[in-house]
């Protein structure tokens, strides 16, 4: 998934290469690209509902979601909100805690909804890094 501002295009490279080995599916997230400007709920967490609803509808799950910016955010908001539907995610520069001017966390305006910890029966569990010398 894109980061705000942006759409589904920004993946068309690395869309067209994994479309060799795996069915991809590039949509713009509601209020970008080609997807029309809701008049209200336009939150990350609605997006994260309407990629499960997409999902359950194209019959494509478990996915591996891959999302940059605040499409980090949507795709684990969607593995945590809908896990049935998500094998794996890779969220590159995920942009939580990112507000507007004047807004706070969990406010209507942002959609913020906190901090996003994966389930507790994620089998999956990165190993630390090593600390710098």
């Amino acid at each position: 998934m894109h980061g705000w501002g942006g759409d589904g295009r920004e993946w068309s490279a690395h869309a067209e290469a994994l479309a060799r080995r795996f069915r991809v599916v590039v949509p713009d997230l509601r209020g970008h690209g080609r997807s029309p400007v809701p008049g209200e709920g336009n939150t990350p967490v609605e997006m994260a509902d309407d990629l499960a609803v997409l999902v359950e509808s194209l019959g494509t799950g478990p996915v591996i979601a891959v999302g940059h910016s605040m499409g980090g955010q949507v795709v684990n908001l969607l593995a945590v909100r809908h896990p049935a539907l998500v094998r794996s995610v890779v969220a590159l520069d995920p942009a939580h805690g990112a507000y507007g001017a004047g807004s706070r966390p969990g406010s209507p305006r942002t959609g913020n909804a906190g901090p996003v910890r994966p389930p507790s029966s994620c089998p999956v569990r990165s190993p630390r890094m090593p600390r710098r010398a």
